[in-house]
């Protein structure tokens, strides 16, 4: 499910045109959806961390991120943290190995009702030369450990 709508997710959302061109494009891209983005959360234990540095960088990433669980305990009571969403697309950027991928055609809806809907291109789902990578898998401890590691680190210093 997206959220934004039943289908569609929100940096989508905001252009499904521009992301079907990519999507279609041929361009060696790597689709971080929110069903691996939402299994790395972070929780009240880590910015608690973030506050025990005793910091002014701690308790900003601190407040801010509580403020960012509260939101989720109202629309997604169930995670039980925020999801790191950019977080891991960039960390994906720098190390491709956190996610598995599958190679895929994919395409995006941009008329109707599932408008903004990222979904194999039944065109070319059997086309040979798969043009996306699509994440369906995350090593969470591994990717928490190093965005905790870097963000704490960076904490730590500042003022």
């Amino acid at each position: 499910p997206g959220n934004c709508n039943a289908c569609m997710e929100a940096n989508i959302s905001q252009d499904p045109e521009a992301a079907d061109y990519l999507f279609r494009s041929g361009a060696p891209t790597t689709m971080i959806g929110l069903d691996v983005t939402l299994q790395t959360l972070l929780t009240y234990k880590e910015t608690q961390q973030w506050r025990g540095l005793g910091t002014k960088a701690g308790k900003f990433l601190a407040d801010m991120t509580d403020f960012y669980i509260k939101a989720y305990e109202t629309t997604s009571p169930h995670l039980g943290g925020c999801g790191l969403h950019d977080p891991l697309a960039v960390g994906v950027a720098v190390d491709p190995t956190l996610v598995t991928t599958l190679d895929i055609n994919m395409k995006v809806d941009v008329e109707g009702p599932t408008r903004g809907r990222t979904i194999g291109d039944e065109t070319r789902l059997n086309d040979p030369a798969k043009t996306m990578k699509v994440a369906v898998g995350v090593d969470v401890p591994r990717f928490l450990n190093e965005f905790m590691t870097r963000i704490s680190g960076l904490a730590a210093k500042a003022e």
